[in-house]
């Protein structure tokens, strides 16, 4: 039996978290009770749960992975575990111990749901020698809710800008609807080496929040009527785009604003405006390109190293030059599930533009000092017909009142 069975949530520090529990079937076979959360004063996450009615004997391979989500995929596995996880032996009470904060710092706030797998090592087996599981029922009452209070974190690097624990859901979430995806920290050697994406680099990225798509139509009009945002340049005769071979200023074509295409004809002050009603920011440079590569993968597009083509991106080799609705082309997504990383439109990011990375941040903040008269912008467009302006690595910079109708947005926090 495949199907998970839900147990609880709860709040950790504005972590919610779902508990599902695989037993094998056995000659001793066990029943799981006393689900139990907690966090302490420490920031240890302690995931307590008891193994009834087993032999003492009896052995199970034991794991703890992580969806971020709300249960599509468990592709997160914590490092930094203890306690009764791997090899357990025998009956009685048992906890796993997860020191969140030194495994990933950033993940503080963020919503999980947990996996508990447990693998039978003893017992009876299934067809092939395969140890045959089930999914068995949870004994006793688990509390509704669990809440502590947020623990003081430590003071960044002098310098550079903080970057507090992810939000409660803010106020314009439920009106924009963006799906956010967790990107788990490590380590990205960014650029190419060749012109202005060199020298070569390594940064430490910290987990954090990224919008699944980039900023729909629909997304941005909800800002607008909420009052916080201005209107996209796309009918003021300011926004520029191609006709036929020709960029020109003008008013945008009636193919472009569907609900669900990209916004467009946005300026850096309008990307930023509606990142901040979200309750989130324009992502950084470096957060952008480690994310595009799936956590810091060596790949030269968002999907692999395959060349592009109208299977996995939108292109100006697809048949049209407008934008197409976000996430059309999944073959193109990310191994974490971002759409349109590479294609569609461009994405303003929070950066200045600087003519190489000499001197650039290795802390995947945005390079803010010394400023500049551009913002970076990334991501290849629905116009680009060459395959290099698909990569990765590809980059480039506009001025920050500079409004186009291949230049969109996505959020991070």
């Amino acid at each position: 039996m495949n199907a998970a069975r839900p147990v609880a949530w709860r709040r950790l520090l504005g972590l919610a978290a779902q508990a599902f529990l695989f037993l094998p079937t056995s000659s001793l076979a066990a029943t799981v009770g006393n689900i139990r959360f907690a966090q302490d004063e420490h920031g240890l996450v302690r995931v307590r749960y008891a193994l009834l009615d087993c032999g003492p004997d009896s052995v199970h391979e034991v794991g703890l992975s992580l969806s971020s989500d709300r249960g599509k995929s468990f592709v997160l596995v914590p490092r930094t575990v203890s306690g009764d996880v791997g090899r357990v032996r025998g009956c009685g009470n048992k906890e796993i111990t997860w020191n969140m904060d030194k495994d990933e710092p950033g993940l503080s706030g963020s919503s999980f749901v947990f996996k508990v797998t447990a693998k039978a090592l003893s017992g009876a087996v299934g067809p092939g020698g395969r140890p045959r599981l089930q999914d068995l029922p949870v004994a006793g009452p688990v509390p509704e809710v669990f809440r502590t209070q947020p623990q003081a974190r430590p003071e960044e690097e002098p310098g550079r800008p903080s970057r507090p624990p992810f939000a409660e859901e803010p106020s314009g979430r439920d009106e924009a609807g963006i799906q956010w995806v967790t990107i788990p920290g490590g380590t990205l050697m960014m650029g190419s080496g060749s012109g202005d994406e060199g020298p070569v680099h390594r940064v430490t990225v910290k987990s954090f929040q990224m919008a699944k798509t980039e900023v729909t139509n629909k997304q941005y009009k909800a800002c607008v009527d909420a009052g916080t945002c201005t209107s996209a340049h796309v009918s003021d005769g300011t926004c520029w785009m191609r006709n036929d071979s020709q960029r020109l200023q003008g008013n945008l074509s009636a193919s472009f604003p569907g609900d669900d295409q990209p916004v467009v004809c946005v300026d850096w002050n309008q990307a930023k405006a509606f990142s901040k009603w979200v309750g989130g920011r324009l992502p950084s440079e470096a957060e952008w390109e480690y994310a595009a590569l799936s956590g810091g993968k060596d790949r030269k597009y968002p999907w692999g190293n395959e060349e592009p083509s109208c299977e996995r991106a939108v292109t100006g080799s697809c048949g049209r030059y407008e934008t197409w609705p976000v996430c059309s082309k999944p073959a193109g997504n990310t191994e974490q599930g971002l759409c349109d990383m590479g294609g569609n439109v461009w994405e303003w990011t929070q950066d200045w533009y600087h003519g190489s990375y000499n001197g650039a941040p290795s802390d995947g903040s945005a390079w803010e000092s010394p400023t500049g008269s551009d913002r970076v912008f990334r991501g290849g467009s629905q116009f680009i017909v060459v395959a290099r302006g698909f990569r990765v690595v590809y980059r480039g910079g506009v001025d920050p009142g500079g409004r186009s109708g291949s230049l969109g947005l996505r959020v991070a926090r």
